[in-house]
């Protein structure tokens, strides 16, 4: 029993480790597990330094896993080998199917396409690729003049980073002064310059979960929602990772079920469509929306 669920788990790394993201349908067909197994797997791969990205097309594994960087290192070309026969390949005129799959192998491997996303706003990418590459050194950094809307500042914050979420416009973090987790908006930092200093607070490096509605976090808490068709349908279109977790309750009414980083995702919804959705239980979450609302009708009034 426990070899076939080992030898589950090395498909699912296999299925994820290439260079486009699986849809978790496409995966339990595959490999013939629920979607619960497929989550509780997932975590169980986060949990051992791997790095899961997501977005609407499904799931990948980060080429920037810890693990999958130490497999390559040994089996595989060097990032260096790798980027010098990148430029070899671009600089042929030839197009075949055998070269457009080893160009996308390579790139996979020294994740060039990533660092290409970003190149449009050039202190963007510079803040990008010195924040990936402390990562992959496991390297400290100091972010410069970040602004912090929570607390309204614009301060330096001395910080170990360890991986990206939100598709990838965030960094999750130790911060050293303060002894916490925390996750960093890229678009907030003027610059991030790479401290010649290793990680020291490893063990500390909280479990990064990314909620359907793009909150990220290292806890999570239950809501469950109750949609009419026209939530249902607009849930699907903007935040497609909440599917997964929505379960059809009769023709015309939907059951949300999932877990959630921050209140402020799923709660802005919720407040959207006020007689669309109604919040099920939890009453902290009520609690929230109600101080939500009345803030909101205070403003309208002054």
């Amino acid at each position: 029993m426990q070899l076939s669920i080992f030898a589950r788990q090395l498909r699912l790394i296999e299925t994820l480790a290439g260079s486009s993201y699986v849809s978790a349908e496409a995966i339990c067909d595959k490999l013939g597990i629920t979607r619960r197994t497929l989550f509780r797997y997932l975590d169980l791969f986060r949990t051992n330094g791997f790095l899961v990205e997501r977005n609407r097309d499904g799931y990948r594994l980060s080429a920037a896993s810890p693990f999958l960087l130490k497999v390559s290192e040994r089996v595989h070309f060097s990032r260096e080998e790798a980027e010098a026969l990148l430029d070899v390949l671009d600089a042929k005129e030839q197009r075949s199917s055998e070269l457009e799959h080893l160009r996308d192998k390579l790139a996979r491997l020294t994740d060039r396409r990533l660092l290409d996303a970003v190149k449009v706003d050039e202190r963007y990418a510079q803040v990008f690729r010195n924040l990936y590459e402390a990562i992959r050194q496991h390297e400290i950094v100091v972010i410069r003049n970040y602004r912090s809307l929570r607390s309204d500042t614009i301060t330096d914050r001395t910080v170990e980073p360890y991986c990206f979420v939100d598709g990838n416009e965030s960094v999750r973090c130790y911060e050293i002064p303060t002894d916490t987790n925390k996750t960093f908006r890229l678009s907030r930092m003027d610059a991030v310059e790479i401290v010649p200093l290793r990680w020291a607070h490893e063990a500390a490096h909280s479990t990064v979960y990314t909620d359907a509605f793009h909150f990220s976090g290292d806890r999570r808490y239950l809501v469950q929602l109750r949609l009419n068709l026209r939530a249902a349908q607009l849930l699907a279109e903007e935040f497609p990772a909440s599917l997964p977790d929505l379960e059809r309750e009769s023709p015309e009414q939907w059951i949300l079920s999932t877990q959630v980083c921050s209140y402020k995702g799923v709660g802005r919804f919720c407040l959207g469509l006020p007689g669309d959705v109604k919040p099920l239980g939890d009453d902290k979450f009520l609690q929230y929306l109600k101080e939500k609302a009345e803030d909101l009708t205070k403003q309208l009034s002054e």
